[in-house]
């Protein structure tokens, strides 16, 4: 064996059209065949016809080290055998393993010439079949294991000349090109069979758009999930077959906002984007996780963007792949070696435009792509030019003239070159392009790529014009056909590469675990990134895992884990395609609950199944608690409604049904307002909607309408509802049907603000009315007069007729005062038997004399009161605004001043206000000096009322009550000195002192033997301004070792005009160091449901007045029922104040009252003789002073 020399090229010129001839032959190969057995057969017979020799053959696989090699093809001439059938293995012996070796360790021909086809030392098989001669080459191709391809010489020894074998070479060369293209387009086809499986069968869709949104791809699931064919789809952009997608809120996702657009301009993927899409088919809306990858192939901005969405695993078609070696035809061995030693299409391009120049002598060289024949312009990709002559920019469109447009398209529609002369075509000197760029000859051959859209390839002459022999249009031929067959190789390598890419890409970036199963061995043998992170391992860890090793033995429906999974997968293995949930536990025990798709996948060598395992444990837990919630809502005693973001209503449960009246198919589809009464205002309305659009909880009382027209309260709690982005996606209201609670409530408004007995409004609306009357004097420059109007003696009549014949008078006097008074006047019952009237809009002073004189008059006559005749007089001091005050406190408190100096001038007359009169003030002003000296002279001390069980008349507590006798006077009344306390500030030092000696009395009687007795203890507004109460309440029950609960705190109505968060946090603070809280005098001032809810408050007192009118008045029996019926719903205590009759005790009793304190039972009295009684009691035993 010997590798023969090739520098002998002295007959070149003989033997090159002969050259040409061969090699544009086999270029035909293999440029017309499709598959290998056809390139490799009509390949042998060329080769017996180039040659003369008698027999073609080439082997593969070729391993000197093995027994066997096998003939892939063979050619021979008739008279001499064949060496075998293609493909049965042939023996081997050590010559022919000695020559293998030789031939595969160079990329040179091999020759062997046998002088004596017998000699021993020759292969048992080149004696079998005769052979003399014999040359033979290693073939390499890019996708394979070595090939070796010979000739033999059979009828006598052949000597084969340098050209011969250079010609053998370029051949060889040839069909190891075409058997490296056939490779990859195999390779390739395999590669996108598996993938178009494996996208066909995916439970998500995919698509593949371009930049301009064009749709490249899309499986059966995304055409499903769009509601479109993929014809529809394809001749669509982005806008196009996604429409209007929406985001969950409804709005519509603006073009920047898009994830396939956003992926396309950025390069970044998206991953987990919400959207809505609207599916044609169903119109509607279906609701997709989309994610995108972007696609560079190989260019700093993305080309292509790939689209997943749902949660199934999906891949688009395979783009473009793979690489492979450039083995293209050309006519002569400068464009061979081009061809084959780039793998860039556009390097390639360039290298072979620029050789062209030499080779064809021209000026210029050119390509166009694509090709459209209706297009008004054409593309440039490439060109190549002679310095002397202007050059075609790379990307440049030409704008096609019609004669110029006549040749292109005549050119494309023809196989073989068309040749242009400028001196055949005088009339072209008109066409702008070829006047531009000087063109008198030009030659063009269309290229055809097997795996691309046409091109057009050209050449110029611009100096002067030329006539293309036949010859050279051949040879431009071969030419076109060569860069034809290196374009389907290069565009097949590139698409093979960038499908496995885009495959990879994809598989790491699927949104769920992704596993491939060794059936044989039930092994996993790849897992995506997905995949590692579900199960907290490493892709190595996974990879000596199986689907039993991460299961449970028995799965939560009860059926075991391995025999199940093993007939799933035989499920597979047959076709099947099954899908289910299945648990699976990590390293750390932790169960995930995923579904599963098993689907085979298409492999020659091995049965494997790909798993895609979805984490569904969220998910399942979710309908879990959707499902207890529902079932929550609907079993509710409160009324339910959810609304979307734009109040459309989408559920009611039965509690709403029964409340309103309005079935479910009533109200679904509308908005609340169908409940909506007219009673609130828009302001209202408007601070809800702003409320809960700004994320917060709106509350409040409505007052709605139900389907049959009525009115109703409900209190209502109106929540915006977050998704996990923190957008409000729908509102929940719950509400609660209180018009029983607020028409008690109305009535204790009434209460609040008007007088029991007579009707009349009571002081607090008074002054609120004169306020706003005030405001509208001053506004219109009017003036107005106030009457302080007190009953004469009346307490002779209460004390001799009794307090049923006062009460009847008192309320014919507000009659008779309603009669003297004009319709805008106002009268208002300030109190026992005192009355103030306000004159509106009187002319002058005189007019409020004239009035009040007709109020005097009218007491002439005697009422008829329960058979008695009841004489009446009255006294009554005027202010008039704006001469004696501006306001109404100082109105009010000037007249009554005024109706004093009334009396003293003999009653039963009036007096208008003189500023002399406020002598008085001095009065008050010298008391105010010793108050402020009573502490510290110890001038107050406490009287005790005892507190009184009704059903066994046992004391079960004291109210602790201060008094004043100032040194060296008689008593002062508290009504007349606690006002003063209240207004200077010094109660919160005095009620400390009350607070420190109750508290140490109460001690006393404790340690005498009353160990559960209770201390009450009243507070005064003023003393919740700051912590100095909590304090002494903190320090009076460590110093005296008490039991805070024994201990209730007495606060005013008037305490919750004033409430606010700290008053509030205090009254908290001490309930929780275990004080209970009353409310003294309750129904006489501001009340509200809402407050008592929301205070600490344990027990109401009710006020004396009303068990005063139980008797006589209906209205008080009423009120009494409804507020004890309201403390008992609301779990509160009842204290009754001012019991004073048997005949009222028994009244109380019936209502279930237990507590009491008043007359009846004993006057405030002084410790010693408090102490006596709870002896007599035997609460306490007797002891030493």
């Amino acid at each position: 064996m010997r590798t023969p020399d090739n520098n002998n090229n002295s007959n070149t010129a003989l033997y090159e059209p002969r050259i040409i001839k061969a090699l544009r032959r086999i270029g035909d190969i293999s440029h017309n065949c499709t598959d290998l057995d056809s390139i490799l057969h009509h390949s042998m017979q060329e080769l017996l016809s180039i040659f003369s020799a008698d027999r073609a053959w080439i082997i593969h696989p070729c391993d000197p080290e093995i027994e066997f090699f096998a003939v892939k093809s063979e050619a021979t001439h008739p008279e001499w055998p064949r060496e075998a059938e293609q493909g049965v293995p042939i023996r081997t012996d050590e010559t022919i393993k000695q020559l293998l070796r030789s031939c595969l360790a160079t990329d040179t021909p091999q020759l062997l010439d046998l002088v004596n086809c017998d000699d021993d030392n020759h292969s048992d098989l080149l004696k079998q079949f005769s052979v003399h001669t014999q040359i033979c080459i290693a073939l390499n191709p890019s996708q394979d294991q070595p090939w070796i391809l010979g000739l033999h010489f059979c009828g006598s020894r052949r000597k084969l000349s340098a050209l011969d074998i250079q010609l053998f070479t370029e051949v060889a060369r040839r069909i190891e090109s075409a058997i490296s293209t056939i490779q990859i387009i195999s390779s390739l086809n395999r590669s996108e069979d598996r993938y178009r499986l494996l996208v066909e069968t995916m439970a998500q869709g995919v698509l593949v758009q371009n930049r301009a949104g064009k749709v490249l791809e899309i499986n059966p699931t995304a055409q499903a999930i769009l509601g479109l064919t993929a014809t529809e789809i394809e001749a669509t952009t982005i806008a196009g077959f996604w429409g209007a997608p929406i985001h969950k809120d409804g709005t519509l996702f603006t073009a920047e906002e898009h994830p396939t657009c956003k992926t396309l301009l950025t390069g970044t993927p998206s991953q987990g984007t919400l959207m809505g899409i609207f599916h044609c088919g169903e119109q509607r809306y279906r609701w997709i996780m989309l994610n995108t990858v972007p696609l560079q192939q190989g260019r700093s901005e993305p080309q292509q963007v790939i689209s997943t969405f749902t949660d199934v695993t999906a891949i688009q078609e395979a783009d473009e792949s793979t690489r492979g070696d450039l083995h293209t035809l050309n006519a002569m061995e400068r464009i061979s070696s081009l061809t084959l030693n780039t793998d860039s299409i556009d390097t390639m391009l360039k290298n072979v435009l620029a050789e062209m120049l030499d080779i064809f002598d021209c000026d210029r060289a050119w390509l166009l792509y694509p090709c459209d024949p209706s297009a008004p312009v054409w593309h440039v990709p490439i060109s190549q030019h002679r310095a002397e002559w202007p050059g075609l920019p790379a990307g440049i469109e030409i704008g096609m003239s019609k004669s110029h447009s006549q040749i292109l398209r005549a050119a494309l529609s023809s196989d073989s070159a068309t040749s242009f002369n400028k001196e055949e075509h005088p009339d072209f000197d008109r066409d702008p392009v070829i006047t531009e760029y000087n063109i008198q000859s030009q030659l063009i051959v269309p290229l055809f790529p097997r795996r691309d859209k046409p091109w057009l390839l050209g050449i110029h002459h611009c100096s002067q014009p030329v006539r293309y022999s036949d010859s050279e249009q051949k040879l431009f031929e071969a030419v076109g056909r060569r860069i034809a067959d290196s374009l389907t190789t290069l565009v097949a390598l590139r698409d093979l590469r960038e499908s496995e890419a885009r495959l990879k890409t994809f598989i790491e970036h699927a949104p769920e675990a992704i596993f491939v199963i060794d059936c044989d061995s039930g092994s996993f043998v790849d897992a995506n990134h997905n995949a590692a992170t579900l199960f907290r391992k490493t892709r190595s860890e996974l990879l000596t895992s199986n689907f039993t090793s991460l299961s449970p033995e028995v799965q939560p429906s009860g059926c075991h884990s391995r025999p199940t999974v093993e007939a799933l997968i035989n499920d597979a293995i047959n076709g099947g395609a099954p899908i289910f949930e299945w648990e699976f536990t990590t390293d750390n025990e932790e169960r995930l609950l995923c579904e599963v798709h098993l689907i085979r996948l298409p492999s020659q060598e091995k049965r494997l199944i790909r798993a895609s395992v979805t984490n569904i444990t969220s998910r399942k837990q979710a309908e879990s608690r959707m499902h207890k919630l529902s079932t929550a809502l609907a079993q509710t005693a409160d009324a339910v409604m959810i609304t979307n973001k734009e109040g459309i209503i989408e559920y009611v449960n039965k509690s709403f049904e029964i409340i309103t009246g309005y079935q479910q198919q009533d109200i679904i589809g509308k908005t609340p307002n169908i409940l909506n009464s007219g009673n609130q205002t828009t302001s209202f309305y408007k601070t809800l909607w702003e409320t809960i659009t700004a994320g917060e909880v709106f509350s409040n009382v409505f007052l709605n309408q139900k389907k049959d027209g009525s009115l109703y309260y409900e209190e209502k709690s109106i929540t915006p509802l977050h998704n996990s982005g923190g957008e409000i996606t729908h509102f929940i209201s719950t509400a609660r049907d209180i018009s029983g609670h607020m028409k008690i409530q109305e009535h204790l408004e009434f209460l609040a603000h008007h007088d029991v007995l007579t009707q009349l409004p009571n002081r607090i609306e008074l002054i609120k009315a004169l306020d706003q009357v005030i405001v509208n004097a001053e506004k219109n420059g009017s003036s107005l007069a106030v009457l302080f109007l007190d009953l004469d003696r009346f307490k002779v009549i209460n004390e001799t007729l009794g307090h049923d014949i006062g009460d009847s008078s008192l309320q014919q006097v507000s009659k008779l005062l309603i009669k003297c008074l004009r319709e805008d006047d106002i009268i208002a019952r300030f109190g026992g038997d005192e009355f103030a009237i306000v004159l509106n809009n009187i002319k002058d002073a005189s007019e409020a004399g004239q009035t009040t004189q007709r109020i005097l008059d009218s007491f002439s006559s005697p009422l008829m009161v329960d058979g008695h005749e009841v004489f009446l007089s009255a006294s009554i001091g005027i202010t008039v605004y704006p001469r004696d005050g501006d306001n109404s406190k100082s109105l009010l408190k000037n007249a009554g001043t005024a109706v004093y100096h009334a009396k003293e001038h003999g009653r039963n007359t009036f007096d208008f206000y003189h500023f002399k009169m406020s002598d008085t003030a001095d009065n008050r002003l010298a008391l105010e000096t010793k108050l402020r000296r009573a502490l510290e002279n110890d001038e107050f001390h406490l009287l005790y009322q005892p507190l009184v069980n009704i059903n066994n008349g046992q004391p079960i507590g004291a109210e602790a009550l201060i008094r004043w006798q100032p040194e060296g006077s008689k008593p002062i009344s508290p009504l007349d000195f606690i006002p003063i306390l209240e207004e200077t500030g010094l109660i919160v030092p005095v009620g400390e002192w009350i607070i420190d000696n109750a508290c140490r009395q109460l001690s006393t009687w404790q340690q005498m033997g009353a160990d559960d007795f209770r201390m009450s203890i009243n507070l005064s507004t003023r003393q919740f301004h700051g912590n100095e109460l909590e304090i002494a309440l903190r320090h009076s029950i460590q110093k005296y070792h008490l039991n805070a609960t024994n201990i209730d705190l007495e606060i005013t109505e008037g305490l919750l005009l004033e409430t606010n968060e700290e008053t509030i946090a205090l009254l908290d603070r001490i309930s929780e160091m275990g004080f209970a809280l009353s409310i003294d005098d309750f129904g006489t001032g501001y009340s509200s449901l809402s407050y008592l809810k929301r205070l600490p408050i344990t027990t109401l007192k009710i006020d004396r007045t009303f068990v005063h009118d139980m008797q006589t008045v209906q209205d008080s029996t009423t009120l009494v029922e409804a507020i004890v019926s309201m403390a008992k719903s609301l779990r509160m205590g009842i204290i009754v104040e001012g019991v004073e009759t048997a005949q009222q005790l028994a009244l109380l009793s019936e209502m279930g009252c237990e507590v009491a304190q008043g007359y009846y039972f004993s006057k405030p009295i002084e410790v010693e003789d408090f102490s006596q009684l709870l002896v007599e009691k035997g609460i306490v035993e007797k002891s030493a002073k």
